[in-house]
């Protein structure tokens, strides 16, 4: 049984091995700048261009209908105020036109800590104890769905802690 146990944690730690080999190279390649994602996917940035005009033209005819629906106000029809109405449109069409630049800027912000996580180096985990632990936590150590779920949680929150007060020493 022994040997079974080891071969499985070693086809395990391969398998493993090999969808983090694979899961990196593309994180590095593809990383966190939009530009080398356009010049592999060429078709994003039409893509892109038909979007933001989409959307431009959407709220132009939603301005133009919210501020038509504003002369049938007498005969009950309810409407925005059009002054509202406008600088909505305004915004949201400064938001779709500037789009890009904006998700530019949000990467920038989040490649720092991106790049951590990227370069984190964790141990082989055991799965076969894990698997065990989960199935007892789920079994609710025989006391049931409800107790099994909140083991869970309690589970999930205790790694979780071990993994960020690990990555910060």
């Amino acid at each position: 049984m022994h040997l079974m146990d080891s071969l499985f944690r070693w086809l395990i730690d391969q398998v493993v091995s090999a969808i983090d080999m694979f899961g990196m190279s593309i994180l590095s390649v593809l990383g966190a700048d939009l530009t080398l994602f356009v010049s592999i996917f060429p078709i994003v940035e039409t893509t892109y261009e038909i979007f933001v005009v989409t959307a431009l033209t959407l709220l132009g005819l939603n301005m133009v209908w919210g501020i038509f629906k504003n002369f049938f106000l007498p005969i009950g029809v309810e409407s925005e105020p059009p002054l509202q109405l406008v600088a909505k449109t305004i915004i949201f069409g400064f938001l779709a036109f500037f789009a890009l630049d904006i998700a530019q800027i949000a990467i920038g912000l989040a490649n720092t800590p991106y790049q951590a996580i990227v370069g984190i180096t964790e141990p082989a985990l055991d799965f076969v104890r894990t698997h065990a632990i989960m199935t007892l936590i789920l079994v609710g150590g025989g006391k049931g769905l409800l107790v099994g779920l909140i083991l869970a949680m309690v589970f999930v929150v205790v790694v979780g802690w071990n993994y960020f007060s690990a990555t910060r020493s």
